[in-house]
């Protein structure tokens, strides 16, 4: 039996998958991670080139 505590938690990443999905443009949660770790990465780099 669930709890009703793991049910929650279960909506919540549910809700912050689909939401990093749509921000993404991507439909896979292994990609949206990826994706999702790329890009402070190419912001910072974005920015050290508008410094230079």
């Amino acid at each position: 039996m669930i709890t009703r505590t793991a049910q929650a938690v279960r909506r919540r990443l549910e809700g912050a998958s689909y939401t990093l999905c749509v921000v993404t443009g991507t439909r896979r949660l292994d990609t949206v991670l990826n994706v999702a770790r790329q890009q402070p990465a190419d912001a910072m780099q974005r920015e050290q080139r508008l410094r230079h």
